[in-house]
């Protein structure tokens, strides 16, 4: 078994891993909702601030998904990231805790950073020769 079969080998694995894994992940196993009909609790992690209403609740939003919850404490605004444990009460979503996340946008723009510099690094460690990759040093 040559090297060109071993890397096909690999990156076919790779695929069908990273296929298996996105399946389990769209079909909903990770949903806060199902979650909490199994465990009777919800981590809500990292959800935004989209509006207050005017019942006292506030509604949370992340990606598609949204989720209006109640006993949020006071002082809270819009566009804000909150960590929220919930538990599912008869009205809906009724937080347990909550923590908030301040310094999120800037640990954002240091992982973007982060990804730049890691990918500048890689481009200046490798070189090419007779059609294949080789690391210098």
């Amino acid at each position: 078994m040559n090297d060109r079969s071993r890397a096909l080998i690999a990156a076919a694995i790779l695929l069908l891993t990273a296929t298996l894994w996105t399946l389990w992940v769209s079909s909903g196993a990770l949903l806060p909702e199902n979650v909490a009909e199994r465990e009777g609790e919800a981590l809500l992690s990292l959800y935004q601030v989209s509006s207050l209403n005017d019942d006292g609740t506030v509604t949370l939003s992340k990606g598609g998904r949204t989720a209006v919850v109640a006993g949020m404490p006071d002082g809270l605004q819009i566009g804000e990231e909150l960590s929220v444990s919930a538990v599912l009460a008869p009205q809906g979503w009724s937080a347990t805790w909550v923590e908030r996340h301040p310094l999120r946008p800037a640990k954002r723009w240091l992982g973007i950073a982060g990804l730049g510099i890691s990918a500048g690094l890689l481009a200046a460690s490798v070189r090419r020769r007779d059609g294949w990759v080789w690391f210098r040093g």
